[in-house]
């Protein structure tokens, strides 16, 4: 079976979905599948996509955004709430 390797408008290609998951402990002496972390690796080429739709997007939606919003936001974290909170009151 022959593998299609182009881009295609709102599609992902299946190699990009695929991610290896370990479980890594969060205690020393796990007893209980509650007690490891999963960590997926994910393909590089998906993650190399990933950055750039997102800068492509934040490039596009930054000037719409409330100056307000903190957190989640590049160079916009909570802690920007806080000062500018304080330096309302």
């Amino acid at each position: 079976m022959k593998q299609d390797h182009h881009l295609h408008p709102s599609q992902c290609p299946t190699d990009w979905k695929t991610a290896y998951v370990t479980p890594v402990p969060k205690t020393c002496s796990p007893q209980f599948l509650t007690d490891y972390r999963p960590i997926a690796i994910t393909p590089i080429s998906s993650l190399l996509w990933e950055g750039f739709i997102f800068r492509w997007t934040y490039s596009h939606l930054a000037p719409l955004m409330d100056q307000q919003q903190f957190g989640n936001i590049k160079s916009s974290p909570t802690t920007h709430c806080l000062v500018n909170l304080l330096d309302s009151v």
